[in-house]
């Protein structure tokens, strides 16, 4: 099975794919599916479309009947720390290194205008 957005597309077994020059070709029991590439495409692509497309051959052949689907490999897990108050920084402190600071404030360019 491949995806595609939200739904499951089968791929049947024995479907062959290669880039051919500038065409992307895919063969199956069922016919033939020919995808012409640019130049340009084909010069970014060529090296690397060939070998990920017979990866993805090889992956066909993988029983993935038994597996559930799923969004990650990865446990998920809550990454926010618990929302405990400290105590808050003088606000001399906050602003020592502030390029501008007017009354414990920080000076910014306008960036709305002349405003």
């Amino acid at each position: 099975m491949s995806r595609v957005g939200k739904y499951p597309v089968p791929v049947p077994a024995g479907v062959q794919v290669a880039l051919q020059g500038r065409t992307l070709v895919a063969k199956g029991r069922n016919g033939e599916l020919k995808l012409d590439l640019t130049d340009d495409e084909v010069a970014l692509y060529a090296g690397q479309l060939s070998s990920v497309l017979q990866y993805f051959q090889r992956l066909q052949e993988v029983d993935t009947s038994h597996v559930e689907p799923t969004a990650s490999v990865l446990p998920l897990s809550n990454v926010f720390r618990e929302d405990i108050a400290e105590t808050p920084l003088d606000p001399d402190e906050v602003i020592r290194n502030a390029p501008d600071a007017v009354d414990h404030q920080f000076r910014v360019s306008a960036v709305l205008g002349d405003e």
